[in-house]
């Protein structure tokens, strides 16, 4: 009888060792996971090797969408309820930023700026073809 007393505390001290050492697997594991994304996160800020004139003066190439322009006198007599789409059509430009603004160039030469202080990227896209289109 002492014997059977002896293997039940045994088996019990052991079944709970077990049930310890998962949770503590657990809580490594989950602990591990948080401090990879903090790390990526930090490691997306600033490469401290990357030099600052590099990090603030981007230049290439964008694609913008441009409404389509219609002289004023050609404007078809439509109703204004219809006009509840906006049609719209890519443009590649030259860009620029500089200075926390972007600069467009146009084909023509000319030149537009946008002051980017304050503005939210709303969405950005591109495909694995050489142009990089939407």
């Amino acid at each position: 009888m002492l014997l059977f007393f002896i293997g039940l505390i045994l088996g019990a001290i052991s079944i709970l060792g077990l049930e310890a050492a998962a949770v503590f697997y657990l809580i490594n594991r989950l602990t591990e996971k948080a401090r990879a994304k903090s790390s990526k996160q930090s490691a997306q800020v600033l490469d401290s090797q990357q030099s600052l004139d590099f990090a603030y003066n981007k230049q290439g190439f964008v694609w913008v969408l441009e409404s389509e322009k219609l002289p004023k006198d050609k404007l078809p007599k439509e109703p204004k309820r219809k006009k509840d789409t906006l049609e719209v059509y890519p443009v590649r430009k030259y860009a620029k930023i500089k200075d926390q603004t972007l600069l467009l160039k146009e084909s023509d030469g000319s030149q537009t700026a946008i002051p980017l202080k304050g503005c939210v990227i709303e969405a950005v896209s591109a495909s694995t073809l050489p142009s990089r289109k939407w």
